[in-house]
């Protein structure tokens, strides 16, 4: 059991509410606050729900807010597979049948959450009202783009490997991945929330599996379906000024959907929530409005 649930402790945020169901198969952990139309908050890698905590309190004060933890990751289940964009974008929408949200949903994705938000546009745009990537490319990265845009997400082949696993594992190689990743580095206290659940056995197994569907399966799929993809949600993709995965993102998505813009949130790196929360908070309050 200890591979499939994490041992730490859940962190304490004021007016949240935690709630756990069965999903696609999938026993799931969310976090909720607040009342009104729904806002989807999709976190990424190594972090869970509690990379929203600084925006529950503003966003709740106006929206029904929900932040779940995708499987593998935080207190959701582990299982042994199922790891793609579409086994996450599956569990998505099994979490909004589950809550019986058919339609104006606002959702927001960050890291691994940003890919699944967009696949969740793509397949079912009806349900989503607007659309908020963060930290990364967008699917349309590989239209016009340098050669060196591959280069910076050089994590994905170590994770992928065959050592994968074990790397994920390592305390001090996550810690330093989320510090190289950020403008500055984390504090401890902050950081231990990340890592200790990202640690178990069967978040790494994740990890690995997570990467190795980018790297095989993914990116060769958007790369080829790219050019007939049509996003019809309206969307606001923002990265951190100082992400290295934001640099050389071409603005190609302008021929691929109908109201998309690109900004960089500024004095952020790749967590731009932990990291510039405040400039976050507003810039969404008035988008998803």
């Amino acid at each position: 059991m200890s591979a499939h649930y994490p041992r730490s402790a859940m962190p304490d945020t004021e007016g949240v509410t935690h709630h756990f169901a069965s999903v696609n198969g999938v026993h799931v952990h969310w976090a909720e606050a607040g009342s009104g139309d729904p806002v989807v908050l999709l976190h990424g890698w190594p972090q869970h729900w509690w990379s929203w905590r600084h925006l529950i309190a503003p966003l709740a004060e106006h929206y029904r807010v929900i932040c779940p933890d995708i499987r593998g990751m935080g207190w959701s289940e582990a299982p042994a597979g199922g790891y793609s964009v579409w086994d996450l974008t599956a569990d998505l929408l099994a979490l909004l049948d589950h809550l019986g949200l058919d339609g104006g949903v606002r959702l927001a994705g960050h890291d691994w959450g940003s890919l699944a938000a967009y696949q969740a546009a793509l397949d079912q745009p009806e349900r989503f009202d607007r659309l908020v990537p963060m930290g990364g490319v967008h699917l349309w990265s590989g239209v016009g783009s340098r050669r060196t845009i591959y280069a910076r997400p050089w994590h994905l082949p170590l994770f992928a490997g065959p050592g994968g696993r074990l790397l994920a594992e390592r305390t001090g190689f996550i810690r330093w991945i989320v510090d190289y990743w950020s403008a500055r580095p984390f504090d401890d206290e902050v950081a231990d929330v990340y890592v200790k659940p990202a640690m178990r056995p069967g978040s790494a197994n994740a990890v690995h599996l997570r990467d190795r569907s980018v790297i095989t399966r993914e990116i060769p799929h958007y790369l080829r379906t790219a050019p007939d993809l049509r996003l019809k949600v309206p969307t606001l993709h923002l990265n951190g000024d100082h992400d290295p995965l934001a640099r050389d993102v071409p603005d190609s998505y302008r021929k691929f959907a109908d109201d998309m813009r690109l900004e960089l949130v500024p004095d952020a790196g790749h967590f731009i929530a932990d990291e510039n929360p405040r400039w976050v908070a507003d810039r969404l309050l008035t988008f998803l409005r």
